[in-house]
């Protein structure tokens, strides 16, 4: 018979999705925090819409650390 307690639980699994467009440094505090846990089991989703200061440049340097990134322009303003 196994016992259970000898067996750890598996860690949850969390998709997390961020959208931005020109966040600037609130989009790093914001990574920087979800990176920092170590209790969970996640995927992080992000997606840019084109942003212009700077966001994309960095963003495409962090892609290792994410399981996606879409950066192109919306049409959220139509």
């Amino acid at each position: 018979m196994l016992d259970r307690k000898a067996m750890p639980a598996p860690a949850p699994f969390f998709s997390i999705i961020l959208v931005c467009r020109n966040p600037g440094p609130q989009l790093q505090a914001a990574l920087g925090s979800v990176w920092a846990q170590r209790e969970a089991s996640y995927e992080l989703i992000v997606i840019d819409g084109a942003s212009s200061d700077g966001t994309r440049e960095w963003l495409r340097l962090q892609q290792p650390r994410l399981a996606t990134l879409i950066s192109e322009p919306d049409h959220g303003d139509l």
